[in-house]
């Protein structure tokens, strides 16, 4: 007659377990350590099944990436292509089925070194190492980091002085750009002796948002198309004025770290 097998209960089960369990926990970690990669060595075959091996959809590369400063310098200077594009497409639309005459001779630029940046009180000014021999004048466009940081203000037979866009007492002609209806509404930007800048006597009919770009418009003898001077962070009803707007520009470049600048030398 056959040997009946003897049958554990389910409490004996448990209490096995258990047992085991508190053997486990009370082990030293060394020796807990050495039988989690054995248990995975063990049964990674088993637990492999099903895994997505599809590649990722999306591997970060440094390459891939630039700096917040090399962006803007590039995000600048492509406003500056799209807007000599707008330009040259008006021109053309104004001359289609004349044939053009010989091309006009661009503006040349005076590379100079910032000599010295006097930042203090609502005064914002670069001292520069060209001057009146080098064909610089007061008005002349001053750019830096491929967006216009001021003008020249004054000159002397080297070196000349160059009126940021954030001096208080600064004042040019800018066009904010509306990418929604492809055009420019032009308006004025004031220094306001801090790091930014405003542009006032703007109706609240227009819709104006951060984030738009601002150029410096165009000016025959001195500048022959729009580039970019900065861009709106802060739009607001204006509390003097409540029908028109109060407008923060922030400028392109960090005139701080500027070492050079270009001066777009023309003769008005």
């Amino acid at each position: 007659m056959a040997r009946k097998q003897p049958k554990s209960s389910r409490a004996t089960l448990f209490a096995g377990l258990l047992i085991a369990g508190l053997v486990l926990l009370l082990l030293p970690q060394s020796v807990t350590k050495g039988l989690n990669f054995l248990f995975a060595r063990l049964f990674n075959p088993v637990l492999s099944i099903g895994r997505n091996t599809d590649p990722p959809i999306f591997k970060p590369a440094s390459a891939d990436f630039v700096t917040r400063a090399e962006y803007n310098r590039l995000q600048a200077a492509y406003d500056n292509v799209r807007a000599a594009l707008i330009t040259e497409h008006e021109r053309y639309e104004k001359l289609a089925g004349l044939r053009s005459s010989l091309p006009k001779p661009g503006p040349k630029l005076a590379l100079a070194e910032v000599m010295n940046i006097s930042i203090g009180g609502l005064r914002r000014e670069l001292i520069i190492n060209k001057g009146d021999i080098d064909g610089l004048k007061a008005g002349q466009y001053v750019l830096g980091g491929n967006g216009i940081v001021g003008t020249v203000s004054e000159t002397s037979q080297a070196t000349a002085r160059v009126r940021l866009v954030t001096d208080a007492s600064h004042k040019i002609k800018v066009a904010v750009w509306q990418a929604d209806k492809k055009r420019y509404i032009y308006a004025r930007i004031d220094g306001d002796g801090t790091d930014s800048a405003k542009i006032p006597f703007i109706s609240r009919e227009y819709k104006i948002r951060p984030g738009d770009t601002v150029y410096a418009a165009a000016v025959p003898g001195f500048l022959e198309s729009p580039m970019v001077i900065g861009r709106i962070i802060q739009v607001g009803p204006d509390e003097k004025e409540p029908l028109l707007w109060d407008i923060t520009v922030e400028p392109v470049q960090n005139v701080e770290l500027l070492a050079r600048v270009a001066v777009i030398v023309t003769d008005p």
